[in-house]
């Protein structure tokens, strides 16, 4: 969690809150320059291939995402990837309302 949304999630403490993210704000580890940002392993469940883009079925645990990248990433159904979030741009919810 990026430090400028600590002090705000502090007062959450304890409480079910989910994490949401947007397709395309989900990268490729291998086109990340950032050698510090978190990467995460997921597993490719199903490509969708649509010309200028493809969006990535990717499993996290038990968690499902769709990830939109350009057609350079190369992967197909069964491989493992890293993955990068990009922090700056999550959401959080608590129920319906949005906290971030």
């Amino acid at each position: 969690i990026p430090e400028y949304l600590k002090a705000m999630m502090s007062e959450h403490v304890g409480e079910k809150l989910v994490f949401g993210i947007r397709p395309e704000d989900i990268m490729d580890s291998l086109f990340v320059e950032d050698k510090n940002a978190e990467r995460i392993e997921a597993i490719v469940d199903v490509v969708e291939p649509l010309g200028s883009e493809i969006f990535v079925h990717l499993k996290i645990g038990d968690h499902e995402l769709l990830a939109r990248f350009p057609p350079v990433v190369n992967v197909k159904a069964g491989d493992k990837m890293k993955v990068v979030f990009n922090m700056k741009k999550i959401h959080l919810f608590k129920g319906e309302e949005a906290i971030v």
